[in-house]
């Protein structure tokens, strides 16, 4: 199939290689890939050539763009992967109604945005490319526990925890190679979704082959996709902390089995939630269809 792959230009420096993975998958599984992009890099879907089959957009509703006069006249079949529809909504529904399929990173939108847009919404959430996590070097872990991002208030109960509890902590912020040597510091990481998402570090954490210990949020699909306990841990905001304790704990007195949890989580997010994974569900879900 020709494909052609657009994206917003302002993707989060810390996700720069969000839409080369997904086109590496694409190619990986047989398809002819053009990346296209709006504003000031590469070129319009219109400018691609013709004899393209499939429109794929990922939006990251960071921003308003004028797409209609670029995509009305695409000859093929339009299919949008909207990623902050929890954050940025009025967006993403005006973005959404260009398209003929819609894919929501956000399992609790599916149902206002397929009420506001009028089309086919299905849930697919965020993914990872193991090959850009998982170090090429071994990396033993100098901290207990660790939060890596741009949003460093959302590290604040571990903060807490870990010093209530004296042990070693890192908090940073990093971008590519690393990034990912940063995860593996720590031999728990932290993780916080925000409002009803289930984040990149989510599944990046797990790739990386680190214990994650997240919050869980009514709705955000977390297990349906992974088991608490057995792929990760989890903590709940108004707990005084004690679910973080509870973890590092658990890897202070019972190291075997938070390294036999860390490898399952591993096991599971590089066999069935990568890019290349989600792309497979993309055309099966189109192919339905049409």
């Amino acid at each position: 199939m020709n494909i052609i792959l657009s994206h917003r230009n302002d993707l989060n420096k810390d996700r720069i290689t969000f839409s080369l993975s997904v086109k590496s998958a694409l190619e990986t599984l047989g398809h002819k890939v053009t990346q296209v992009g709006w504003g000031h890099d590469l070129v319009r879907p219109m400018d691609a050539g013709s004899g393209q089959e499939l429109l794929l957009h990922i939006d990251n509703g960071q921003q308003r763009t004028k797409m209609t006069q670029d995509i009305a006249d695409f000859p093929g079949l339009k299919v949008a992967w909207l990623i902050h529809p929890h954050s940025q909504y009025e967006i993403c529904v005006e973005v959404g109604r260009q398209f003929d399929f819609l894919f929501s990173a956000v399992k609790s939108k599916i149902d206002s945005l397929t009420k506001h847009t009028g089309k086919i919404v299905f849930w697919l959430p965020l993914a990872v490319d193991p090959a850009k996590i998982y170090p090429d070097e071994a990396i033993e872990p100098q901290y207990v526990i660790g939060f890596v991002g741009r949003m460093q208030e959302r590290a604040v109960p571990m903060i807490t925890a870990a010093k209530r509890m004296n042990i070693s902590y890192l908090v940073t912020e990093a971008w590519g190679d690393d990034y990912r040597r940063a995860l593996c510091q720590s031999q728990i990481v932290f993780n916080q979704n925000y409002s009803c998402d289930l984040n990149f570090r989510t599944f990046e954490v797990m790739a990386a082959q680190r214990l994650l210990l997240t919050n869980w949020v009514s709705g955000n699909g977390l297990h349906d996709l992974f088991t608490p306990g057995y792929h990760h841990l989890e903590w709940l905001p108004g707990t005084a902390g004690q679910d973080i304790e509870s973890a590092i704990e658990l890897v202070r007195d019972d190291p075997d089995v938070a390294a036999r949890m860390s490898e399952r989580g591993y096991h599971l997010a590089t066999e069935k939630h990568t890019f290349k994974h989600r792309m497979i569900e993309i055309l099966r879900k189109v192919s339905e269809w049409v």
